[in-house]
């Protein structure tokens, strides 16, 4: 899966107004590692290079899921990031 595969597939996947639940699905279903940020109301999640699913092209690309105060899906940004440890 490549990046504008990624981004078509979470547009095709997630709606305004779909659940928490059906966000986490969409996140494991795809070898997504993930956690939920409480202060900015988003989910942020990477590849698991271990999973089934990895492509190493996607490795550096990070998606947030920003959901409203009732915990429903929003928006979503896929994003390659380029940082060093």
């Amino acid at each position: 899966m490549k990046l504008i595969e990624l981004r078509r597939d979470i547009e095709q996947s997630l709606t305004v107004g779909d659940s928490y639940e059906k966000i986490e699905r969409f996140l494991n279903d795809r070898g997504l590692l993930y956690d939920f940020d409480y202060h900015s109301s988003r989910f942020q999640a990477a590849f698991d290079v271990n999973s089934d699913t990895y492509d190493p092209d996607l490795s550096n690309v990070i998606v947030y899921i920003y959901v409203d105060n009732d915990r429903r899906f929003v928006k979503a940004e896929v994003e390659r990031v380029y940082t060093y440890i």
